[in-house]
């Protein structure tokens, strides 16, 4: 587990550091700022890149803590004094799934903002 988190901020951090080294004062063209579209359209594919990988990880987790609470919501279902804690789990983990999956939609709708300011600006 110690792993996975050590790996996730490795892959964070090596993103911000791509978004951030990206020289974007260049001069060209005689000492003319230069229209930095090349600048604008990498840093977009490491922001589109940052945020299909935030998308993945959270599908993961969702699905995940789905597979895990119907486990357990099945062992539950076998034991007859459980009945008020099987509802309150399966109640839990709808509300999970659901707030996991409402973060998913945010972070896609998000990007297709940034995306079309980005555009844009090309």
């Amino acid at each position: 587990l110690i792993f996975i988190n050590v790996v996730l901020y490795a892959i964070f951090i090596l993103i911000v550091i791509l978004y951030e080294t990206i020289d974007d004062s260049e001069e060209r063209c005689g000492g003319r700022l230069a229209d930095d579209v090349g600048v604008n359209h990498v840093r977009f594919k490491i922001s589109l890149a940052y945020r299909i990988f935030i998308v993945v990880i959270i599908a993961i987790i969702a699905f995940i803590l789905l597979v895990f609470g119907a486990l357990l919501f099945n062992k539950l279902s076998g034991m007859r004094q459980a009945r008020r804690r099987r509802r309150k789990f399966f109640w839990l983990t709808v509300l999970c799934c659901t707030g996991l999956l409402i973060r998913l939609i945010y972070v896609i709708s998000i990007g297709n903002n940034d995306d079309s300011d980005t555009q844009q600006n090309n």
